[in-house]
């Protein structure tokens, strides 16, 4: 069974809007395409809400709830954390 990865509606904004001429979502947008392009053979993909959820006032809390009530809490992460890296710097998703 693949794990389930819930991913944001900004996320897919990012994966489907025009390149952005800011540095930073431009970089975004790149990575966010790439991690796509191999997410789906490893990953079942649902939709979710990040915004809320991946910062550092709430993510605490999840996790506490979650251990609270007897579960490991889920990784919240951006597509750039999921990205493998290898020793060599290179991504994996390149070759």
């Amino acid at each position: 069974m693949k794990p389930r990865v819930y991913v944001e509606t900004s996320v897919v904004s990012y994966l489907t809007a025009q390149p952005s001429r800011d540095i930073v979502i431009a970089g975004r947008q790149q990575v966010t395409r790439e991690w796509w392009a191999m997410a789906a053979a490893r990953f079942e993909l649902v939709i979710a809400g990040f915004r809320h959820l991946a910062n550092a006032v709430v993510r605490p809390r999840i996790d506490a709830a979650c251990r609270d009530a007897g579960f490991e809490p889920p990784v919240i992460c951006t597509p750039e954390e999921l990205m493998e890296v290898p020793d060599d710097g290179r991504r994996s998703d390149r070759g």
